[in-house]
């Protein structure tokens, strides 16, 4: 063994030994529970309100989150002066309402609820109706309001107008929201916006939105209903939310037509109530204001500070959980790229498979990974193919390098275009698959594909496309393995594992596979 290869030998087992005891000391902090540090950090809401009693009548009533399948409630705490509160249930929708009632002298007031809440992945926002509410229910998330025109002439002939060709009440559906989310601008109008008000001005905030999205689906005959929350984002803040839950399949399907949210709730939307009511009532009381001021707290971190020890919260916060999901979802992306590069590792080195650039099967795999795997492999195969033909018909032109990968660059990208247009005009979701593809890695791959077969011939092309076709989907598998995936977000420190056996393969001179199988004839004592 040389110098170089014993340093390097010495250099992965340092690594691999950090990366194990470093994760061992995670591992044995937290009780054996990585279960926190994959999940979205939790929310602490705090929401305050101040007032002027007038009488010692005044009251004040606020919905409050109930605990459901979709979102965990805990550590909640009611604070007020003067005042005492209780708990109601308001609606067939169950809604839970605080009420603060006067029991001294006029004067101020302050209320205060404080809450931690964390969302429930892969739950539904809201149960299904039990039997005996059920007809109840569905018949008041049909009926016309002051605020939910259902049955205003200018609703219905929208209504009808949106659906006149359309049988399928889901198709109904999409319709509707494609309307009310792409058709009606966002715009933020003070005041409560009703529907019609929505319709005629072609603009609204989230409340004229989701108030035409349901008028539009009632008037439809699709029980359809308002929900107010909370987008949780870190600061103080006096703005509420609403959105829209439509009746569909025995179940009630979210959709947000302000942020363009289709059949799916974020982890950071926090629902409060079900219902177009008032997120705060009162009687008697003057100069009354709220705001609400949200943070994030690690997945671990004890609701009232106690039961976990300095090491515990140590742990904790060398993890990813106390970022926002936006930023756990960037670091679950990039954490992607060294499992990749550690695949092509193997790949070219250990098996011995040729490919069309160096990192340019990760880059691929990263930009289809989330698309069905088949038609992720059909659509990058469509573009070479069509980057081929651009180069051979620009190949007489003789042009210099750059202006001739610039001319491929933008034909695969008015191939794009297109593709994006067809896949939607049949609301496909495929067409997501090309804004994630690395167009220039894409075009750098079409034209070493041109090369190879000019300098190596057509076989020899054709083995790197078929390597590089096999690394993508191999790479694509690995970053589907949710159990490795989710252990690299909860234990970053693996990352030094990772560089230890690049360093090894990198020394690694020996036969590949692939050349046992070239001269198996002669392994065998064959002449040739």
């Amino acid at each position: 063994m040389d110098r170089p290869t014993r340093i390097v030998v010495i250099s992965a087992c340092c690594l691999l030994a950090l990366s194990g005891t470093l994760a061992g000391t995670r591992y044995w902090l937290l009780g054996g529970d990585l279960s926190g540090l994959t999940k979205d950090a939790r929310w602490r809401v705090n929401i305050r309100i101040n007032a002027d009693a007038k009488r010692k009548e005044s009251y004040v009533k606020l919905l409050v989150p109930a605990k459901s399948d979709a979102q965990q409630i805990t550590a909640e705490e009611f604070k007020e002066s003067g005042l005492t509160h209780h708990f109601v249930t308001e609606g067939n929708e169950r809604n839970r309402v605080v009420l603060w009632q006067n029991t001294s002298v006029k004067g101020p007031k302050e209320m205060t609820v404080a809450f931690v809440v964390q969302a429930q992945p892969n739950q539904q926002p809201s149960p299904p109706i039990a039997g005996k509410q059920r007809a109840k229910l569905l018949q008041e998330c049909l009926a016309n309001t002051d605020q939910i025109q259902a049955s205003a002439p200018l609703i219905q002939q929208k209504a009808h107008e949106l659906t006149k060709d359309i049988t399928n009440p889901d198709k109904k559906v999409d319709a509707i929201y494609d309307f009310c989310a792409y058709r009606i601008l966002n715009n933020y109008v003070p005041g409560t916006v009703d529907a019609i008000t929505a319709l005629t001005n072609g603009a609204s905030d989230c409340g004229g939105k989701s108030r035409l999205m349901v008028a539009l689906c009632r008037a439809s005959g699709i029980p359809a209903r308002i929900i107010g929350g909370l987008i949780l984002n870190e600061g103080i803040k006096r703005e509420s939310h609403v959105w829209v839950e439509v009746w569909q399949n025995e179940r009630w399907v979210p959709y947000c037509p302000l942020n363009g949210r289709y059949q799916t709730m974020p982890s950071n939307y926090l629902l409060l109530y079900r219902g177009d009511y008032p997120l705060i009532r009162h009687r008697y009381m003057d100069a009354l204001n709220y705001s609400f001021t949200i943070f994030r707290v690690a997945a671990l971190e004890s609701d009232t500070n106690v039961g976990t020890n300095r090491w515990q919260q140590l742990a904790t916060v060398a993890s990813f959980s106390h970022l926002s999901p936006n930023g756990q979802w960037a670091l679950r992306f990039l954490l992607l790229i060294p499992l990749g590069a550690l695949i092509v590792c193997i790949i070219r080195n250990i098996i011995g498979i040729p490919t069309l650039g160096t990192f340019a099967p990760v880059l691929i795999a990263i930009g289809i990974h989330l698309a069905p795997l088949r038609w992720g492999i059909a659509t990058l195969l469509a573009f070479i193919l069509l980057g081929l033909l651009v180069r051979w018909l620009v190949d007489g032109l003789k042009l210099l390098l750059v202006p001739r990968l610039s001319v491929m660059l933008t034909f695969v990208i008015i191939g794009m275009i297109a593709f994006v247009i067809i896949t939607d005009r049949f609301e496909s979701e495929l067409g997501v698959i090309v804004g994630l593809l690395p167009v220039v890695i894409l075009t750098m791959s079409i034209e070493r594909c041109w090369m190879l077969e000019l300098e190596d011939g057509f076989v020899n092309m054709f083995k790197h496309l078929l390597g590089t076709l096999f690394s993508v989907v191999v790479i694509c598998m690995v970053f589907r393995w949710k159990t490795l995936t989710t252990l690299m977000f909860a234990m970053p420190e693996l990352l030094l594992t990772v560089i230890a056996i690049m360093l090894l393969i990198g020394r690694y001179s020996g036969f590949r596979l692939a050349e046992f199988i070239r001269f198996r004839a002669l392994a065998n004592g064959n002449k040739p």
